[in-house]
C-alpha cells in the first residue's frame, strides 16, 4: 500500500507538469569548478531540508502550503494531506538523510520549462529504515526554490 500511495503522489505530479508556468527571468545556473557549492545548489539544498523537516514533523499542510504552483496546480491541499498522512506517518521523523545526487534540470517530461533541480536523498526513518527520497524543485518568478514533486522508494 505505501509503495501503491507514492507512486499514485508521483504521478498525480508529474501529470500537471503540462501546466504553463510562470519562471524567473534568468537561469540561477552558474559553473562551479572550484570543487565548492553553487548558491543555486546551497539554496535548493536548504529549501528541501526545510521542506522535508515540515514532513518529517507530520505538517503536511505546511508542506502543500509551501510546495510550488505545479504540484498545487495538480493536487488539492486536502488530497496532499491524505496521501501523505497514508505514507509519511508510518515512517516517522528520519533518523539521517544525506544527499546522494543533485542536479540541474532544463525541462520535464512533455515540454515542461522552467529551471529544476533535483536532489536525492539517501534516507533513514525510524518506522522503516532505509529508503530514497526525490524532490524536485523549481526556480520561481519570485526567485525562490519550490518542491513540486515528492516521492519515497
Amino acid at each position: 500500500m505505501l509503495l501503491f500511495k507514492s507512486v499514485l503522489v508521483s504521478l498525480i505530479t508529474f501529470s500537471g507538469l503540462l501546466l504553463a508556468q510562470d519562471i524567473a527571468p534568468f537561469p540561477p545556473y552558474h559553473e562551479d569548478d572550484s570543487g565548492g557549492v553553487s548558491p543555486m545548489f546551497s539554496e535548493s539544498r536548504a529549501n528541501s531540508l526545510a521542506w522535508l523537516t515540515l514532513m518529517d514533523q507530520g505538517v503536511y499542510g505546511a508542506t502543500w502550503d509551501e510546495a510550488g504552483s505545479l504540484l498545487k496546480d495538480v493536487i488539492v491541499r486536502r488530497q496532499w494531506v491524505s496521501a501523505m498522512t497514508d505514507l509519511r506517518r508510518p515512517l516517522g521523523y528520519s533518523s539521517m538523510r544525506k544527499i546522494t545526487k543533485q542536479r540541474t534540470l532544463d525541462g520535464l517530461p512533455y515540454g515542461t520549462k522552467g529551471y529544476f533541480m533535483e536532489i536525492i536523498y539517501s534516507t533513514t526513518f525510524w518506522g522503516k529504515g532505509g529508503a530514497t527520497e526525490r524532490v524536485i524543485m523549481m526556480y520561481d518568478a519570485y526567485s525562490n526554490w519550490r518542491v513540486i514533486s515528492y516521492s519515497i522508494e
